[in-house]
Protein backbone atom coordinates (compact mmCIF):
# COMPACT_ATOMS: atom_id res chain seq x y z
CA UNK A 1 0.00 0.00 0.00
CA UNK A 2 2.83 2.26 0.46
CA UNK A 3 3.86 2.28 -2.80
CA UNK A 4 0.45 2.85 -4.33
CA UNK A 5 -0.15 5.87 -2.10
CA UNK A 6 3.34 7.00 -3.13
CA UNK A 7 3.02 6.53 -6.58
CA UNK A 8 -0.69 8.16 -6.59
CA UNK A 9 1.16 11.28 -5.03
CA UNK A 10 4.11 11.43 -7.94
CA UNK A 11 1.38 10.55 -10.46
CA UNK A 12 -0.96 13.70 -9.09
CA UNK A 13 1.88 16.06 -8.53
CA UNK A 14 3.07 15.35 -11.82
CA UNK A 15 -0.09 16.12 -13.58
CA UNK A 16 -0.16 19.39 -11.12
CA UNK A 17 2.68 20.71 -12.14
CA UNK A 18 2.50 20.25 -16.10
CA UNK A 19 6.22 18.71 -15.99
CA UNK A 20 5.48 15.64 -18.24
CA UNK A 21 2.77 15.22 -20.81
CA UNK A 22 -0.55 15.10 -18.82
CA UNK A 23 -1.33 11.48 -20.55
CA UNK A 24 1.49 9.92 -18.98
CA UNK A 25 0.98 11.13 -15.45
CA UNK A 26 -2.74 10.29 -16.12
CA UNK A 27 -1.52 6.99 -17.18
CA UNK A 28 0.19 6.34 -13.42
CA UNK A 29 -2.80 7.84 -11.29
CA UNK A 30 -5.12 4.90 -13.21
CA UNK A 31 -1.88 2.65 -12.98
CA UNK A 32 -1.84 3.34 -9.21
CA UNK A 33 -5.38 3.14 -8.43
CA UNK A 34 -5.89 -0.32 -10.27
CA UNK A 35 -2.73 -1.31 -8.11
CA UNK A 36 -4.14 -0.29 -4.87
CA UNK A 37 -7.47 -1.94 -5.65
CA UNK A 38 -5.06 -5.25 -6.61
CA UNK A 39 -3.50 -5.36 -3.10
CA UNK A 40 -7.02 -5.98 -0.98
CA UNK A 41 -7.59 -8.59 -3.25
CA UNK A 42 -4.91 -9.84 -3.59
CA UNK A 43 -4.76 -10.43 0.30
CA UNK A 44 -8.51 -12.17 0.47
CA UNK A 45 -8.12 -14.46 -2.70
CA UNK A 46 -5.83 -16.69 -3.80
CA UNK A 47 -4.63 -14.29 -6.55
CA UNK A 48 -0.73 -13.39 -7.31
CA UNK A 49 0.06 -10.19 -8.50
CA UNK A 50 2.81 -11.69 -10.11
CA UNK A 51 1.36 -14.01 -12.34
CA UNK A 52 -1.98 -14.95 -14.81
CA UNK A 53 -5.06 -12.32 -13.76
CA UNK A 54 -2.69 -10.92 -11.46
CA UNK A 55 -0.70 -8.97 -13.87
CA UNK A 56 -3.61 -6.75 -15.20
CA UNK A 57 -3.17 -4.68 -11.41
CA UNK A 58 0.31 -4.17 -12.31
CA UNK A 59 0.21 -3.65 -15.93
CA UNK A 60 -0.34 0.26 -16.02
CA UNK A 61 1.88 0.95 -13.31
CA UNK A 62 4.51 -0.74 -14.39
CA UNK A 63 3.99 0.81 -18.14
CA UNK A 64 4.10 4.17 -16.42
CA UNK A 65 7.37 3.41 -14.82
CA UNK A 66 9.12 2.41 -17.95
CA UNK A 67 7.99 5.15 -19.79
CA UNK A 68 8.33 8.10 -18.00
CA UNK A 69 12.06 7.40 -16.87
CA UNK A 70 12.58 7.00 -20.32
CA UNK A 71 11.22 10.15 -21.33
CA UNK A 72 12.81 12.37 -18.48
CA UNK A 73 16.31 10.66 -19.73
CA UNK A 74 15.87 11.37 -23.25
CA UNK A 75 13.40 14.23 -23.32
CA UNK A 76 13.66 15.62 -19.44
CA UNK A 77 10.87 17.87 -17.60
CA UNK A 78 8.99 21.08 -20.16
CA UNK A 79 9.71 23.57 -17.78
CA UNK A 80 9.18 26.94 -18.72
CA UNK A 81 12.38 29.20 -18.35
CA UNK A 82 10.79 32.51 -19.36
CA UNK A 83 10.39 34.39 -16.40
CA UNK A 84 7.21 36.62 -15.64
CA UNK A 85 7.52 40.28 -15.56
CA UNK A 86 6.02 42.55 -12.51
CA UNK A 87 3.82 44.66 -12.75
CA UNK A 88 4.02 48.74 -12.46
CA UNK A 89 3.24 49.71 -8.89
CA UNK A 90 -0.61 51.32 -8.62
CA UNK A 91 -1.35 49.69 -12.55
CA UNK A 92 -4.20 47.27 -13.08
CA UNK A 93 -2.54 43.65 -13.93
CA UNK A 94 -3.74 42.75 -17.28
CA UNK A 95 -5.21 39.70 -18.21
CA UNK A 96 -3.01 39.26 -21.45
CA UNK A 97 0.32 39.19 -20.92
CA UNK A 98 2.30 42.02 -22.93
CA UNK A 99 4.59 41.53 -25.95
CA UNK A 100 7.77 42.72 -25.59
Amino acid sequence: MFTTSAGLIFSYLLYVSGLIPRFLAQLGLIGYSILAIGIPVMLLTEMQLDAGWGLTFVALGGLFEFVVPLLLIFKGFSINTKEPRAPEPGSMPSPIPATQ
